[in-house]
């Protein structure tokens, strides 16, 4: 299902009760892009872990390594999404300039 080079989008960032965030820690946020840097699967659960590219933490003090977060936090994103999300960015960079423009005019 999830591959390394794949776009992610994170579905949900609220902390685990029984997994406290240590302090220095950067954590997805959720709606946010990312990109799966490593995968593998958490000795504890056995569940599958994402290492992503757009965060990088230093290696945790007990295992050595950076810890990934839990794959089911997040959702693949298809060609279509991507498009549609250029799309979006494009149409807000217009309107922004239309509106900085129509400020200018009114302030003449």
């Amino acid at each position: 299902m999830f591959k390394v080079g794949q776009k992610v989008v994170c579905i949900d960032d609220t902390p685990r009760p029984n997994r406290p965030i240590r302090k220095g820690i950067t954590i997805p946020k959720k709606d946010k892009i990312y990109t799966i840097r490593d995968m593998y699967n958490a000795k504890s659960s056995g569940e599958l872990a994402l290492i992503l590219v757009e965060i990088k933490n230093p290696p945790h003090p007990d295992w050595g390594k950076e810890l990934g977060f839990l794959a089911d936090r997040f959702k693949p994103i298809d060609d279509s999404y991507n498009f549609a999300e250029g799309v979006l960015a494009k149409l807000e960079k217009g309107f922004k300039r239309k509106t900085k423009k129509k400020i200018l005019s009114l302030e003449d």
